[in-house]
């Protein structure tokens, strides 16, 4: 259980860094992959 209440801690820490760190740069693939789709339905919704 110490193990997985660890790596818990340590994904969610990742996420937290990962959401403080600023959009404007593409440093993530993940994050660019996934904001991409929310600006598109942003500004052509169909």
């Amino acid at each position: 259980p110490t193990f997985l209440h660890f790596a818990l801690i340590f994904v969610v820490c990742v996420i937290l860094l990962r959401g403080l760190r600023r959009p404007d740069q593409p440093d993530d693939p993940i994050y660019a992959a996934v904001r991409q789709p929310l600006g598109r339905t942003n500004v052509t919704p169909s």
